[in-house]
């Protein structure tokens, strides 16, 4: 069984107290995750030769965190997005006849709930076994969304090197719900370049075509002779810089892969990446139906992060399990409407494993 750790992670600029808790298993590989976001801060497990090292970019202090909350600038290292992950069309939706207006953050979007996304905003964390649950209440009208939102998000972190999370939510109206975790994941180690030499695999025989705003248009096309097809282990880099439109218009990968299921709601293998150079790899599971495969093509070159490092462009790259992006537009694709006293349950998990 792992231990957990709570200390003092620092002060939000409103005097609040943000606490931190480490998770750390037999082996010594550990996660930290935050208060302040449910923001994963450290992932730090071995590679082939048993040395440890952390592979998720990040921030030293509190401070840095919280001074990315600009809804227009954020980096979401880590964080725990909601009340909606991805891109909402024109920044507004239509429930039950009734329109919300929302922060357009992303062009004429709204990106991962702009100034309401969790992930900048403070939870209450409590111990449980291998790990921590974090809880928090959002406010009907908070970011623009209808309803109360009581949110809880379990994240473990086991013997086995098992990251977790366990997102659970309940409303008194009804409103949209489609968290995740935004980690940024580099199996070299965060600061050890570009991801385009690690291995990817994608359980997705399909993915959504986007257009120039990186909003999915409401079709699924077969990744079969494209780009896009991961159905088997790929160098990232081989096809990033494709002549292929939809690799233009993103710059490289951020699109959205439709996962094959036995059964819509099946706890099954999603994605799995891989690094030669130190043999680390991590394997996803999800019983989401879709995820989203971000290569890092926003990250300024030459940011600073965690122990001084510095980051690169496509540094690290994101597996965000989620419904399809855009989903009130595109809702035969699966729609992210949580209905009165009804219960959002998702189940999110990346295996470490050494080659």
């Amino acid at each position: 069984m792992s231990s957990v750790t709570k200390t003092l992670f620092g002060k939000l600029k409103d005097g609040r107290k943000i606490n931190i808790f480490k998770i750390e298993n037999k082996n010594g590989a550990y996660v930290t995750v935050s208060e302040y976001g449910c923001n994963i801060v450290n992932v730090v497990v071995p590679d082939r030769d048993g040395k440890l090292g952390d592979v998720v970019l990040g921030y030293d202090t509190l401070k840095e965190y919280e001074d990315q909350s600009d809804c227009m600038s954020s980096s979401y290292f880590g964080v725990t997005v909601g009340r909606v992950a991805n891109r909402i069309g024109g920044a507004e939706f239509t429930l039950n006849g009734k329109t919300y207006s929302l922060t357009k953050n992303n062009g004429n979007n709204n990106l991962h709930s702009a100034e309401a996304n969790f992930g900048y905003l403070p939870f209450k964390g409590t111990e449980i076994e291998d790990g921590v649950l974090m809880k928090r209440v959002s406010l009907a009208g908070e970011g623009g969304f209808p309803g109360n939102l009581v949110v809880g998000v379990a994240v473990t972190f086991d013997d086995d090197n098992v990251l977790k999370f366990e997102y659970k939510a309940v409303a008194d109206d009804d409103t949209l719900v489609a968290m995740t975790n935004h980690s940024f994941f580099n199996l070299g180690g965060q600061e050890s370049g570009p991801i385009t030499d690690e291995y990817l695999k994608l359980n997705a025989p399909f993915m959504t075509p986007i257009n120039g705003e990186i909003l999915p248009i409401g079709e699924v096309k077969s990744v079969k002779g494209t780009p896009f097809d991961f159905m088997e282990y790929k160098r990232i880099g081989d096809d990033i810089g494709a002549d292929d439109e939809q690799i233009k218009l993103a710059g490289g990968f951020d699109h959205c892969w439709i996962l094959k299921k036995t059964e819509p709601g099946a706890f099954e293998f999603a994605a799995s990446v891989h690094d030669d150079r130190t043999g680390r790899g991590m394997d996803c599971f999800t019983t989401k139906p879709a995820i989203q495969f971000y290569s890092g093509n926003f990250i300024v070159d030459g940011g600073k992060g965690k122990y001084g490092a510095t980051y690169c462009y496509r540094g690290a790259l994101c597996l965000e399990t989620q419904y399809v992006p855009n989903g009130m537009q595109c809702s035969h694709l699966g729609s992210p409407v949580l209905r009165k006293g009804e219960e959002y349950h998702h189940v999110t998990a990346y295996r470490f494993y050494t080659l």
